[in-house]
């Protein structure tokens, strides 16, 4: 559901028709050392929006690099290293998920996020939208992977996110039986 944008995204080569399945409108390789001048080229150099879900040293750099040259917005879902935001032309955002209540986010500055109890009551009415987008099957969920062992399979799962072996999926430990 791309809300009238054109969705870019990166991924590994063997994701790239799952996030294209999902409405992906172009799909870059990651691992090529080219892929910010890919996504430049393929946008002539326009992108305006970065979202960065993993705000890593080298997901700042690649969302930096690919943004156009009269420069845009980068938002991170993550803290990130403000040293390495460079461009001047670059505004950065964190958004930090547990500011959707209202109530804020107690963090350190300058990731605190002050009570702000209007999103919370936004957020109240743009969870109705999405639950009927869920229902219209208009959003469906990523694939997933289901891990038993409750707190066993939690470690399971941490352990197979640690060596690299999860892409393309979610992973799911039940807590209760069902």
């Amino acid at each position: 559901l791309s809300c009238g944008h054109r969705v870019i995204t990166t991924c590994s080569p063997h994701n790239s028709d799952l996030v294209t399945s999902y409405g992906a409108d172009l799909v870059f390789d990651y691992h090529s050392p080219t892929c910010a001048e890919d996504i430049r080229a393929a946008t002539r150099n326009t992108l305006r929006y970065a979202l960065d879900p993993f705000a890593e040293a080298k997901t700042l750099r690649l969302c930096h690099a690919a943004i156009g040259r009269t420069g845009g917005r980068y938002c991170a879902l993550e803290q990130y290293q403000e040293s390495l935001c460079s461009r001047k032309t670059i505004k950065h955002e964190l958004v930090m998920g547990g500011a959707i209540s209202g109530r804020g986010v107690e963090l350190p500055d300058p990731y605190g996020i002050p009570p702000q109890p209007e999103i919370g009551v936004w957020a109240q009415s743009w969870y109705l939208e999405l639950q009927q987008l869920i229902d219209d099957g208009k959003l469906k969920p990523c694939p997933t992977q289901i891990i038993p062992g409750k707190f066993a399979g939690i470690l399971e799962g941490l352990d197979m996110l640690r060596n690299g072996r999860v892409s393309g999926k979610k992973l799911v430990v039940h807590m209760t039986t069902k």
